[in-house]
């Protein structure tokens, strides 16, 4: 036993009446007992002979040699370690001028949209720009710019996405055909996804979706009420009546494999009967994203709804345990994003691979980080012309955990990776610093994830294997092969 042991970086919290620990530098999580609770706790500000105290303050409680087995399997599990043991940060080197392969782009094939979403982060799909499709010409050179950058990768995937990636159907049609004739060329596979708000999909659409398996994302707030309240046209009609019929068509066409991604606004934080509302419509997998809007819009979420969503959240983990117990195959994105990252102890130091392995290209062939990020100067990347901008690349790199002021400290950075950095720089005009509203939800959505975890991890093994240890996220599925009969009840709109 150590006689001057001290602490590795440790978050300690309680949760549903279960006492956790997570290793911050391992991403290692577990569940912990009251002696190793009480043990830790006096740990903390004692000088002199840490052992000899932890002893004497304990002695009353247990006895000396069970306190003696607990801090040996401390140091054991390496929570305990001499002074000189400590990990130190690892030196963070990022060179001049970086080539980092790509395996993932967002074709912003639209910047012009059929529908006017109050909170939409596009301003409407255009990005604060003229209403524009990407042509043939841009999308083909945007696909070898892709090849060309991609690396040794063997797997990539290209993403349509807008404003309304359907408004440019004919392009993406090209782009499917070309890029795998392209990325085939040099012995690779391509894939595609898109999220759309679906109001122009028709029978041909969906056969050309299912028949290229292309996956995708269905934009969607709750019920018709729920709905229609931020998601309307742009002469102010809501959609829900419009696009229901057709998205459950779609999904009847996928056998159910269909995800949803709903915006958390102030006017829905019922998250639960939000989640049963998506799988009565037919879906089987839930993404639920807090808005992310300037304190000034009536929608945006205050200080007290986030305390509220704190407590739905946890509503929501009590939801989905009792769907995992019932052998319930569907999934809830809130918690099944994390479970993968607490179960391979996942550590990472940027909040996506935005500016990194992947990028988006606008219709005229402008880079940015990402798909958020149209028309962001302090984002933007280069162009597919004359390529990637190492200065602005390296910016990007600079925004790692441990060198931000407000994330080094914060015991979820290796599991966060520092959070949205379009956002950042909409609330605050710069790169690194972080709205701490959404880093305390989230926090709080890392800590019910591991509860969650514990749950599970032993009792529900099938659970374990088809989330946890799958390469590819569960809401990435591949569709049926074979055609299916497509009925939709056709609109106006």
């Amino acid at each position: 036993m150590l006689t001057y042991p001290k602490k590795v970086e440790i978050h300690k919290f309680e949760k549903e009446g279960k006492t956790f620990l997570l290793d911050v530098r391992r991403s290692i999580s577990m569940e912990i007992e009251a002696i190793w609770d009480d043990i830790l706790d006096v740990m903390d500000g004692i000088d002199g002979r840490p052992s000899q105290a932890i002893l004497d303050q304990l002695s009353g409680k247990y006895p000396e040699d069970l306190l003696i087995e607990a801090m040996e399997q401390l140091e054991q599990d390496k929570l305990l370690m001499s002074e000189d043991n400590l990990p130190a940060p690892g030196a963070i080197k990022i060179p001049d001028e970086p080539k980092l392969p790509i395996n993932v782009m967002d074709f912003n094939v639209s910047h012009d949209c059929t529908m006017w979403c109050k909170y939409c982060y596009g301003g409407g799909g255009t990005y604060s720009g003229p209403k524009q499709l990407m042509s043939q010409e841009v999308a083909r050179k945007a696909v070898d710019f892709f090849v060309a950058h991609s690396g040794k990768h063997k797997e990539c995937e290209i993403i349509f996405f807008g404003g309304e990636p359907l408004m440019n159907m004919p392009v993406i049609r090209d782009v499917v055909g070309y890029s795998r004739k392209q990325f085939a060329e040099q012995g690779k596979k391509i894939r595609f996804g898109m999220t759309t708000n679906v109001t122009l999909l028709s029978k041909e659409i969906i056969a050309f979706l299912n028949r290229n398996k292309i996956r995708v994302t269905v934009s969607l707030d709750g019920d018709k009420e729920t709905h229609d309240r931020m998601r309307v046209f742009r002469d102010g009609r809501g959609t829900y009546d419009s696009i229901l019929p057709k998205i459950k068509a779609f999904i009847g066409s996928r056998k159910g494999r269909v995800p949803v991604r709903a915006t958390i606004t102030h006017h829905n934080l019922e998250e639960v009967d939000l989640a049963r509302h998506f799988f009565e419509v037919g879906f089987d997998n839930v993404i639920m994203s807090p808005v992310a809007a300037l304190p000034s819009e009536e929608y945006a979420l205050t200080d007290e709804d986030i305390e509220v969503l704190k407590g739905k959240y946890t509503d929501l983990a009590h939801y989905f345990l009792e769907m995992i117990r019932g052998k319930d195959k569907r999934s809830i994105m809130t918690f099944t994003s994390l479970l993968p990252k607490i179960y391979r102890r996942t550590g990472r130091v940027y909040g996506c691979g935005g500016g990194r392995n992947y990028m988006m290209v606008d219709p005229i062939g402008d880079l940015y980080v990402c798909h958020r990020c149209g028309g962001m100067d302090k984002l933007k990347l280069g162009d597919i012309y004359t390529g990637i901008d190492p200065e602005r690349q390296r910016r990007i790199l600079q925004n790692h955990v441990d060198l931000r002021e407000d994330c080094a400290t914060c015991w979820a950075r290796y599991l966060c990776g520092g959070g949205c950095i379009a956002n950042n720089v909409v609330y605050y005009d710069t790169l690194s610093k972080s709205d701490q509203r959404a880093c305390d939800l989230y926090r709080h959505q890392i800590e019910l994830t591991m509860w969650l975890y514990s749950e599970v991890y032993e009792k529900e093994k099938a659970f374990i294997e088809r989330v946890c240890k799958r390469d590819e996220k569960p809401y990435m599925r591949e569709p049926e092969e074979e055609e299916q009969k497509i009925e939709i009840k056709e609109n106006d709109e």
